[in-house]
């Protein structure tokens, strides 16, 4: 008798450790599926990836908080790059503010700012203009494609207003069809 009572405990902790290993390899599973989800063009700090591949994205931090080009009313391009006369144009928009960058004669690598570039960021509850200061030497725009049909780019810019606040943009990146 004393042998099937031992055999009944083995067999008990045998079938809790089979549950425990059930439970553990489900929840397991779940927090793979659930928990390390991926989306393959936005960073973990969710601006869209650095590509060149024409993909419509525009996005910065705006002193540290993400900014990415979006647009809720469909008939509107939340990212556009156009040639008006000898200036290249980058316009990106979101539902509170936009940014616009004319650029003359871009070429890939460090690009040198000209008399005639602009940038621009203004946010739509305010009328104060935040625009590039090109004596500022710590402005820096690297494009990484542009072949007349795609621009790409990184930049970081500090921003002036006339009242002389000022806004810093960082970690900036675009990927945009050239139209």
């Amino acid at each position: 008798m004393m042998n099937s009572n031992c055999n009944l405990v083995v067999n008990n902790n045998v079938i809790i450790k089979i549950k425990n290993l059930v439970i553990f390899l489900s929840l397991a599973s779940i927090v793979c599926l659930f928990g390390f989800s991926c989306e393959k063009d936005v960073r973990k700090d969710n601006l869209p990836s650095a590509t060149t591949i024409g993909a419509s994205t525009l996005g910065f931090l705006v002193d540290g908080k993400v900014w990415v080009a979006k647009s809720d009313d469909f008939k509107l391009l939340n990212t556009t790059a156009r040639h008006e006369g000898s200036l290249l144009y980058i316009r990106g928009i979101n539902s509170i503010s936009h940014i616009t960058m004319a650029l003359s004669n871009p070429q890939l690598d460090q690009y040198q700012f000209a008399t005639g570039d602009k940038i621009e960021y203004k946010r739509y509850d305010s009328t104060t203009v935040f625009s590039l200061e090109p004596s500022n030497t710590s402005n820096s725009l690297i494009i990484t494609r542009y072949d007349g049909n795609i621009l790409s780019g990184k930049f970081s810019f500090k921003l002036k207003s006339l009242n002389g606040t000022t806004v810093s943009i960082t970690s900036g990146r675009f990927d945009i069809p050239v139209k």
